[in-house]
């Protein structure tokens, strides 16, 4: 268990590696939460304490959140289907095959994601 003594800190490691909307959006619910827990009579510490350890909640948010490989990923594969789309109009929409309807954008980004780690080598 690593010490942390500030909510700053706590953020810094539970939103690491996440995209920059991730962390934002991380960023005001947490800052939400510790005022409310401020505002009911809570210490600082014992805020901070409610939201247990930074590399869990990381684990946690990472099932959520797209990373920012898997947010590059992602990016790169819209620009792609807009690219596509527009060279070739008479292909079938998303969500109009069966296989599409079944995959996600959180999985379609990790599938591309060696794409992203590719492309940071260049």
């Amino acid at each position: 268990m690593t010490l942390v003594t500030n909510v700053e800190e706590w953020l810094v490691r539970a939103t690491r590696d996440l995209s920059d909307d991730a962390v934002e959006h991380i960023r005001t619910e947490i800052t939400e939460h510790c005022q409310t827990a401020l505002d009911s009579g809570y210490t600082p510490e014992a805020a901070l304490a409610s939201l247990g350890e930074p590399k869990a909640a990381n684990r946690q948010y990472r099932r959520v959140y797209l990373t920012r490989k898997e947010a590059v990923a992602a990016g790169a594969l819209a620009s792609f289907r807009k690219s596509l789309k527009e060279a070739c109009p008479r292909l079938p929409r998303a969500g109009t095959h069966p296989v599409a309807e079944e995959t996600s954008l959180r999985s379609m980004a990790r599938t591309t994601a060696p794409i992203a780690t590719d492309l940071d080598r260049l």
